[in-house]
């Protein structure tokens, strides 16, 4: 937090301010810039800092530098939680719209005395089904193993990886990409 102090106080409000901080619990240091001084609070105080926006010295009460805001991102609760909740409102709310341009249901319906020549695995198990496929019978515990072990591998990629690169959200995407081309390639392969 960023106490704005009004233009033209004296060195004694400021060091007034920085020891009510100090009183409350709080560490806290002077910036000098823009014309006026400004303290950054370090550790919040007891009772916040909001009180301290009473003090006769303080103009206002900043929550975050732009530098450190820069630097660090914005938090992810609420900022970055209620953006994603409005789009997925909206992706809904586009879903629901285009369902009311489509007929109901999928064609004909089936007949219950010819069986389909084929019963395929959902989308969402054909990688695990072609890891399956893989391993002779007998053996679909190891398969189970793999697929274990390389979502665990995916998963643990990017928190074991400390380098600092220029993009840190490089191991994530590549365990990302690597994970969704073995499962494509095992629903290819598996059939």
């Amino acid at each position: 937090m960023i106490l704005v102090l009004r233009s033209g106080v004296g060195e004694a409000e400021v060091e007034d301010v920085v020891l009510a901080l100090t009183a409350a619990g709080a560490r806290s240091r002077v910036l000098r810039g823009a014309g006026r001084p400004l303290v950054h609070v370090l550790e919040r105080p007891r009772g916040g800092v909001r009180r301290f926006a009473r003090h006769r010295a303080v103009e206002g009460v900043e929550p975050l530098s732009r530098s450190r805001q820069r630097r660090i991102g914005r938090p992810f609760y609420p900022h970055h939680f209620l953006g994603w909740c409005a789009a997925m409102l909206l992706l809904s709310g586009a879903l629901v719209l285009l369902s009311g341009f489509f007929p109901r249901g999928l064609g004909e319906s089936p007949d219950p005395r010819l069986p389909p020549a084929e019963v395929q695995a959902p989308w969402y198990l054909r990688p695990l089904s072609g890891l399956l496929h893989l391993f002779p019978p007998g053996w679909e515990w190891a398969a189970w193993l793999a697929a274990a072990l390389l979502a665990l591998t995916a998963c643990l990629v990017p928190a074991l990886d400390r380098g600092r690169g220029r993009l840190p959200g490089a191991p994530a995407l590549a365990a990302g990409l690597a994970l969704a081309a073995a499962a494509l390639a095992l629903s290819v392969l598996g059939g």
